[in-house]
């Protein structure tokens, strides 16, 4: 790709109203202040942002959220307790444990001057205290105690998916009415850092129900990220969602038909995908084979093989590698249905009413 001799454009959705392009810039790195508890944190290294994320010394910040810490030199293993916790992490993999329980970091904790540095967010959080960010003067807070705080931290995004089109790249997520605005990132690989589309110079673009990446070339790839914003307080990103312009455009019109096929080997069929609630073949049927929640071949059957969070082949199990498939009648294949936040043009379920609907299905 030649990403160094284009512009990237943005394009802000509304429902009913105008939009507004964007062009590509990035942020230059400045200070970042860490408070814990009110108080301004001084470490001899200094924090740095690293892919989106802010790490920082961790014996120091252990020992301020009253932690102990404890390094295994041969396997490179940072231990720390508190209280009934208990987190593992090992420098330079992204895999962490909290009380045994396997967790991925975005970022992995690495080694810098003497120093090991690792995900401040992930660290806090899980040692019960609040983490935020305050964009205006770059400052990460953190704040262990139980009572309220003026800091009110929202949850990331959820339901992030990003959609190919002709020559752009949709990125829409679930609303949450508790949410002032939204920032989108992208990046043209899953790894390195990512870039906020901005609204001037120097502003981060403000999206309220989703955006558009223009200007994207066929067999090209994007990754985007989404964080909402709350008072002023940031959240942490969303999962990590893709989308490929194919070279040969394969994306659906309004005399397309759309069906579900299992991932199974045996390509069991699990119904149409249209908002035609009368429709005996929609999986929005909710009286029909593949709409009702009591039937075998029905996504919405919790107990189900295509719709409970354990089964192998479901839409509702966020670890599956083989969710149901979107074919048309040319076989053609437009994405997967599912809740694993990693599999590439996975549509969530949860949304997916809303955007057939928008598309005319």
């Amino acid at each position: 790709m030649h990403t160094s001799k284009k512009k990237v454009l943005l394009v802000l959705l509304f429902f009913l109203s105008g939009f507004f392009v964007f062009q590509e810039n990035v942020f230059a790195n400045e200070e970042i202040s860490i408070v814990i508890n009110g108080e301004k944190q001084q470490y001899d290294q200094p924090p740095i942002v690293k892919d989106q994320r802010t790490l920082v010394p961790l014996r120091g910040v252990f020992e301020s959220l009253g932690a102990t810490v404890e390094w295994n030199q041969e396997q490179k293993k940072v231990t720390a307790h508190k209280g009934s916790t208990t987190i593992e992490l090992t420098l330079n993999s992204k895999e962490a444990k909290i009380n045994g329980v396997q967790y991925l970091l975005d970022v992995p904790a690495i080694a810098l001057n003497g120093r090991t540095l690792v995900p401040i967010r992930f660290i806090g959080e899980s040692l019960g205290a609040k983490v935020g960010w305050i964009q205006d003067t770059k400052t990460v807070t953190i704040n262990t105690s139980n009572t309220d705080t003026n800091i009110k931290i929202v949850p990331p995004p959820e339901g992030v998916i990003a959609l190919a089109s002709n020559d752009q790249v949709k990125v829409n997520w679930i609303i949450d009415q508790n949410v002032d605005y939204y920032h989108v990132y992208f990046n043209y690989s899953m790894e390195g850092a990512y870039l906020p589309f901005l609204e001037n110079s120097n502003s981060k673009a403000k999206f309220e129900v989703g955006a558009i990446h223009t200007g994207v070339n066929p067999g090209e790839t994007w990754y985007y990220k989404v964080t909402a914003v709350k008072n002023g307080v940031e959240s942490d990103f969303s999962n990590v969602v893709s989308a490929t312009l194919p070279i040969t455009p394969t994306q659906p019109n309004y005399q397309t038909t759309l069906i579900l096929i299992a991932d199974n080997h045996k390509g069991t069929y699990l119904g149409k995908l249209t908002t035609n609630k009368y429709d005996s073949e929609s999986i929005f049927n909710e009286y029909g084979a593949y709409g009702s929640p009591y039937r075998s071949n029905s996504i919405w059957n919790e107990y189900g093989t295509y719709g409970s969070p354990y089964a192998t082949y479901s839409a509702f199990n966020e670890y599956s590698q083989n969710p149901p498939i979107i074919y048309d009648l040319n076989g053609n294949i437009y994405g997967r249905v599912t809740t694993n936040p990693y599999i590439q043009d996975g549509i969530n379920p949860n949304i997916l009413y809303q955007l057939l609907k928008e598309e005319g299905y």
